[in-house]
């Protein structure tokens, strides 16, 4: 039995998101609360990479050693010792 070309494509995304999903190239993570909205809504599916070169205005996820659980913030700052300064975008809540 001879595929269809749209046969082969479907296996072929499919293929690509899971060397992308298990390659730890990209990764996946969860929104959970309302920190970042509207740009994040709570329980939106985000995916990251290792950030490079980190600037004043990007949204990075870091491991917070206070909630001990990841953050998704925009960087307002970085300080001399080169920590970011982070917060959320939503104005209500932060």
């Amino acid at each position: 039995m001879k595929m269809k070309k749209s046969d082969i494509a479907i296996i072929l995304i499919i293929a690509l998101i899971y060397v992308i999903m298990f390659s730890n190239i990209v990764q996946s993570a969860s929104v959970e609360g309302v920190s970042m909205y509207p740009v994040f809504q709570n329980g939106a599916l985000t995916f990251y990479t290792q950030p490079v070169n980190v600037q004043v205005g990007n949204i990075i996820i870091y491991r917070s050693p206070y909630y001990n659980n990841y953050v998704i913030h925009r960087v307002i700052g970085i300080n001399q010792d080169s920590n970011y300064v982070t917060q959320g975008v939503d104005k209500i809540t932060n």
